[in-house]
């Protein structure tokens, strides 16, 4: 079967809003090698659409018009591979510094943008990036990207839809590319390495790809805690209303400030000391001998990130925190990497849909107290981990849900019903390699103290998915930067908070 037409989308896939993200590398690049830089990307670029054509597709969705088939429900997901895929997927190219527009790009340098931070203000998606925003792509291919140039500087733009790679499917792309453009520099053959990239759409993860039997869907609906593995609403759960629809997700507010914040390796060690619970907290904490016996730095800092910004929040509720009514909870949401929690474990090299969502639950009260130890917080994270997002039967039945629903066209509704308001949802990269992406001696150097080939900077375009709280990946210093999107006088709050500002330092904005 040809590549370009096995290529099957998971039921995690087919659950996934259409969403595109993005991410922005930035390198150091001097004016007179910027041909040369995007012939190279261009021509790897070619090299890596020839071996994996399915990068060249363009997102299909199956509509309740187009009826249900063997191969598909409505809002099933295939992929419209064009004939000619190496001639159809240009990198598009943007010399920002000819600019003749009002934009400020014409005089703005890499120089300046690197001495303030590299800051978000200047991540504009519409100059930047082949997709503007993270909710409409005009190509719909579910690989894009765009070159910019600015004045000493380059700015390599990747965006891909999430309903066909998460996080890390994303970069595994992105690493095959650079790959691409690392041997046409090195004038190497393509066969002459090896890619254990598997082929797109064959040896299919068998946990992802459950056969459906009669009643799952109505076995499996009823139970709430599935939807919310899979990050959809489960409040219509044991409405006598079939037809009830999701919870309608709240509007962000009108004026929104974003801030990258950043954080030593030191300033990590610290909260991840302070978030360690004592040997008496543990057994206190665990009834039945089940509960967990150790947190991770990711717990740590989820938990630090949670009760400063709901802190920061809960002024600006309806009357202020003093007025939040008894037992009011609060919920953070982890996104979870299923890989290796799922049976049989999902190989790392498969870049579709394996993201699972643990959900935890705290009174607003308990969570905002200043008596209220951090380790106390963090327990209670990595249990709801340790409990759900790490069992493997819960995670087969979650994804066995999925494959069930009849109709995935109809908006399934999120489990966030705001990303501003009472809960907190985070995302987290740190631990993924981005800083060592190599594209090669060509990209890089310049005067930069980062290694030849690999990028200087990673962002994200401005304003995309704001409200959430995204931990961006450790650099090679062991620096980790965070961004927050909070409304004005929230992030005011936040920044004099001194437990907070004592370990992140406002970077940019």
């Amino acid at each position: 079967m040809n590549e370009a037409h096995a290529h099957k989308f998971s039921p995690l896939d087919e659950i996934m809003p259409p969403l595109w993200m993005t991410l922005i590398l930035c390198f150091p690049c001097a004016d007179s090698r910027k041909d040369h830089v995007a012939n190279i990307l261009q021509k790897g670029l070619s090299r890596l659409v020839e071996e994996r054509p399915v990068l060249a597709g363009k997102l299909k969705i199956r509509t309740a018009a187009d009826g249900i088939s063997d191969d598909g429900r409505p809002g099933s997901l295939s992929l419209e591979i064009p004939e000619n895929p190496v001639q159809e997927v240009k990198l598009q190219i943007n010399d920002l510094s000819r600019s003749d527009d009002d934009s400020g790009w014409r005089d703005c340098s890499y120089d300046e943008l690197r001495a303030a931070g590299m800051p978000l203000s200047k991540m504009d998606g519409a100059k930047l990036c082949a997709v503007q925003y993270g909710v409409v792509s005009e190509t719909g291919r579910v690989f894009d990207a765009r070159l910019s140039f600015i004045q000493g500087g380059c700015f390599i733009a990747v965006s891909t839809c999430h309903t066909f790679a998460d996080a890390w499917g994303l970069v595994v792309m992105v690493d095959m590319w650079a790959r691409c453009c690392r041997e046409i520099q090195q004038a190497s053959s393509a066969a002459a390495v090896q890619n254990e990239m598997p082929k797109l759409g064959h040896a299919l993860p068998s946990a992802l790809f459950p056969r459906v039997e009669d009643g799952d869907y109505e076995r499996l609906r009823n139970r709430p805690e599935l939807w919310q593995l899979l990050g959809l609403d489960w409040r219509h759960i044991g409405t006598t209303n079939r037809r009830a629809g999701p919870a309608p997700f709240h509007q962000p507010p009108e004026v929104i400030r974003t801030c990258m914040f950043t954080m030593s390796p030191a300033d990590m060690e610290q909260i991840k000391k302070m978030a360690t619970p004592t040997q008496a907290e543990i057994r206190a904490d665990d009834d039945d001998d089940s509960g967990p016996r150790w947190i991770s730095t990711k717990d740590a800092l989820t938990a630090f990130l949670w009760r400063s910004i709901i802190r920061a929040r809960a002024p600006s509720w309806g009357g202020g925190s003093a007025n939040i009514p008894p037992g009011a909870e609060s919920m953070v949401s982890v996104a979870i990497d299923g890989r290796r929690a799922l049976d049989p474990p999902i190989p790392l090299t498969y870049i579709g849909n394996v993201v699972f969502c643990a959900l935890t639950w705290l009174p607003i009260d308990l969570l905002t107290s200043p008596e209220t130890s951090l380790s106390t917080i963090t327990l209670a994270i990595r249990r709801s981990i340790q409990q759900k997002a790490r069992d493997a039967k819960l995670l087969g039945d979650a994804v066995r849900l999925a494959v069930s629903i009849p109709d995935v066209s109809k908006g399934l509704g999120n489990a966030f019903t705001s990303w501003f308001d009472r809960d907190l949802v985070t995302t987290s990269i740190m631990d993924m390699p981005v800083y060592g992406l190599d594209f090669g001696p060509l990209f890089g150097g310049g005067g930069s103290s980062t290694p030849t080939g690999t990028p200087e900077f990673v962002r994200q375009p401005r304003g995309l998915f704001d409200g959430i709280c995204m931990v961006q990946p450790k650099q090679r210093n062991g620096m980790v930067d965070v961004i927050i999107s909070l409304e004005p006088e929230q992030m005011d709050r936040l920044i004099k908070d001194e437990d907070f500002s004592r370990h992140l330092k406002i970077l940019c904005e």
